[in-house]
């Protein structure tokens, strides 16, 4: 069976300052920033357009920004003795078409997220479509759900070109429920864990540090809901001394 590694960075002592501007060097407040860490760090820039990211560690990242208006980055640093601010400066970016359907029909009111190191979200209107606009250059998986389906999901790469419109098309299915229980090597259930629903389908990984999530609880089960009442059950057994997980699959009787 598969197994799948999600170690997190260990809570460093760096820190690494920076500021939002526009294209006027003028401060922009509220903007999203990321930064690649393990899991990614995301913050808001405040009036001054000014952030900050704490408990880092010394390797390089990529720090990048979004907001109205428009998009900054990935800008290159790496942590060291001391680490110089960044300045994210805001540029026009690409847009992003996202058209949603059943297979036969547009599903409107579906949430459609492009989920890089800062997060984009928009709804489909009547006609299936959702848009997004100040896109950087990406490569980030695309994922679009609505109530009674399961979520569908894809890797979109963008090129930022505000002249070059990116236009892309997911199908979504009917969902169905699924519920389990987590346990380690030796059997035994194990409580708090993180159950993150991916689409089989997706050769490349799909999760994100804010993605949406069951945790497990008394009696350390979790589930996930969709549109079937018929409930596929998984048992996923933890490796707690490497940090990995394996999984099979068993239907009820």
């Amino acid at each position: 069976m598969p197994e799948a590694a999600h170690d997190d960075d260990p809570i460093g002592a760096f820190r690494l300052e920076g500021q939002v501007i526009d294209e006027h060097e003028q401060p922009v407040a509220g903007a999203e920033v990321g930064i690649d860490a393990n899991p990614p760090k995301v913050v808001k820039s405040d009036a001054s357009g000014a952030f900050v990211f704490e408990g880092l560690i010394a390797r390089a990242y990529a720090v990048e920004a979004r907001a109205d208006a428009g998009y900054a980055g990935p800008v290159r640093v790496r942590l060291g003795a001391k680490p110089e601010p960044v300045t994210l400066r805001l540029h026009a970016g690409g847009s992003v078409e996202v058209a949603v359907t059943d297979g036969t029909a547009p599903i409107a009111n579906a949430a459609v997220e492009l989920r890089a190191t800062v997060l984009w979200t928009a709804t489909t209107n009547a006609a299936g479509v959702a848009t997004f606009s100040h896109v950087g250059a990406e490569w980030a998986p695309l994922v679009a759900s609505a109530p009674g389906f399961a979520p569908a999901a894809m890797m979109l790469g963008t090129s930022g070109d505000p002249k070059a419109p990116v236009r892309v098309a997911l199908v979504l299915a009917r969902g169905a429920a699924v519920s389990g229980m987590v346990v380690d090597g030796a059997g035994k259930p194990v409580g708090g864990a993180r159950v993150v629903a991916t689409p089989s389908s997706i050769r490349v990984a799909t999760v994100w540090s804010r993605s949406p999530t069951a945790r497990s609880s008394s009696p350390r089960s979790a589930r996930a809901r969709g549109g079937s009442p018929q409930p596929t059950r998984r048992t996923v057994r933890r490796r707690a001394r490497r940090s990995r997980s394996t999984a099979r699959t068993r239907r009820p009787a």
